[in-house]
């Protein structure tokens, strides 16, 4: 008998607001790349004005849950997709049958009046996939599916064999990009080899200003992120590399300097002893050109987040590092973070590894999930916004489950967005409802056939409502949405 286990909520207190000064390197340009449009992350399939990073993309509108599009994406994942639809290669293995009724092992059914149901999850063979993301990348208008993989794992951030936090966080010796084409009603072609390297997140966004989505992957080897153009047919260029500092293992794609141009962040691990950890930031000067600048973000930041919390129409970044903290970089307009605008620490519990944003409670404010939040690090916490870019104390929820991705979205259609949630060791995706107020329900489950390490969530079929795709040990899931 499957039976809901009990959410345990604790409150942790808000860490002091230390004016953390930006290490702040000259600018320098550093080659490669024009224009830009489209916002990364937690961006929209095709034409998302969102603010997103790392994370969940938001099917083939753009539109964020809950915000309109104007409020960042959920997190948890870079966003990403490539390459056509292919005529072969169908739909290989079916993932674990479990329905919303029935629940999965430790996680309840859905309520009969939550509307939320997700067909048996179908996988698609990926060769030790551990990060997703979504996109439109040869223009058909369907949500295409990029994931990283590889056979030889060297440990996550977290000092793991298997990636941590959805699409930041892993790092893999041999790591192949690979391309899932969408036939347009949710069926996903064979995955296409596109690229390979010591690679550990990607995100997409239209980097070159050709309409057209682009891949960035970080490379923790040599410090850099490698740069995959869109020729618009969905084919990737050979990577351009750039320097962004030691041991990157999160990366974002926005508008970062309001220029109309898209610009790369990254969350820089630094070594064992936190040396050279920071964030990593190109700003894109258009015509093949970055500037390139570094900030301290605390020891060892894991996973990076864009999103505007003051409502100022400016992205900030969001950083969750190994100390435990969450730091709030305020961005000053021209891509510039920290300093004289400041940086704001808030407790999270003690392994924030994961982060997701979107309005949770509905005032109009963009709130942050953290996936490794509370004592041992094994819940989900809350941190909502209070107003004036300020987060209130973390609210955690399921305290012993250890999440290893996070993401938001609205699956039942109640107009509330949810969490989705993926657990160390586990085949099961978690779906919590929410309330209405930013309260969430016991966690229905849902199976996969393998341990799942990445989530994101979009429109993958064309029917307006959004489905779920996750990495996991065997190929890439997907669930679509059967309400």
């Amino acid at each position: 008998m499957k039976t809901a286990f009990a959410l345990t909520m604790t409150v942790l207190g808000v860490a002091a607001v230390a004016a953390v000064p930006a290490a702040c390197n000259n600018h320098t340009a550093i080659g490669e790349v024009r224009d830009a449009a489209v916002a990364s992350g937690g961006m929209g399939g095709s034409g998302g004005a969102v603010l997103g990073s790392g994370g969940a993309v938001l099917g083939s509108g753009g539109a964020v849950p809950g915000s309109g599009g104007a409020v960042p994406g959920s997190g948890g994942n870079g966003s990403g997709g490539v390459f056509p639809p292919s005529s072969s290669g169908g739909t290989p293995g079916s993932g674990g049958q479990m329905s919303a009724a029935a629940g999965a092992p430790g996680l309840g059914g859905a309520p009969a009046s939550s509307h939320l149901a997700l067909e048996p999850s179908v996988t698609y063979p990926v060769p030790g996939a551990f990060a997703v993301a979504l996109a439109d990348m040869n223009g058909d208008h369907a949500t295409d599916v990029v994931a990283l993989g590889g056979p030889v794992a060297t440990g996550g951030a977290n000092g793991s064999g298997a990636a941590s936090g959805g699409a930041q966080g892993g790092q893999y010796d041999g790591t192949i990009v690979y391309v899932l084409g969408n036939d347009g009603k949710g069926v996903l072609g064979t995955a296409d080899n596109v690229g390979m390297g010591y690679l550990s997140a990607i995100a997409v966004g239209d980097v070159d200003g050709d309409g057209k989505p682009d891949l960035a992957a970080t490379n923790p080897n040599n410090g850099s992120v490698n740069l995959f153009i869109n020729d618009g047919a969905g084919r990737l260029s050979a990577p351009t590399s750039y320097s962004v500092g030691k041991n990157p293992v999160g990366v974002i794609i926005g508008d970062l300097d309001h220029d109309g141009h898209l610009d790369i962040g990254t969350a820089n691990h630094g070594d064992p002893s936190h040396n050279g950890s920071g964030i990593g930031v190109l700003l894109n000067a258009g015509h093949a050109a970055f500037l390139a600048s570094t900030y301290a973000a605390g020891p060892s930041p894991n996973f990076l987040l864009l999103a505007d919390l003051n409502g100022d129409g400016r992205g900030s970044l969001v950083v969750a590092d190994d100390a435990g903290g969450v730091r709030v970089m305020t961005n000053d307009g021209m891509g510039q973070f920290g300093g004289a605008t400041g940086v704001k620490t808030y407790a999270a519990g003690s392994s924030p590894h994961a982060l997701a944003s979107g309005d949770l409670n509905g005032d109009g404010r963009a709130d942050v999930v953290v996936a490794g939040g509370g004592d041992g690090g094994g819940g989900i916490g809350i941190l909502l916004n209070v107003g004036n870019g300020a987060l209130g104390a973390a609210i955690i929820y399921g305290g012993d489950r250890y999440p290893t991705s996070v993401a938001v979205g609205d699956l039942n259609g109640d107009g509330y967005p949810d969490l989705i949630v993926s657990f160390i060791n586990s085949g099961t995706i978690g779906v919590y409802l929410n309330n209405g107020t930013g309260a969430f329900r016991d966690p229905v489950g849902f199976e996969t056939d393998g341990w799942v390490s990445s989530l994101a969530v979009g429109d993958v079929n064309s029917d307006g409502k959004l489905d779920v795709v996750a990495a996991n040990a065997n190929g890439v899931a997907v669930l679509l949405n059967a309400r």
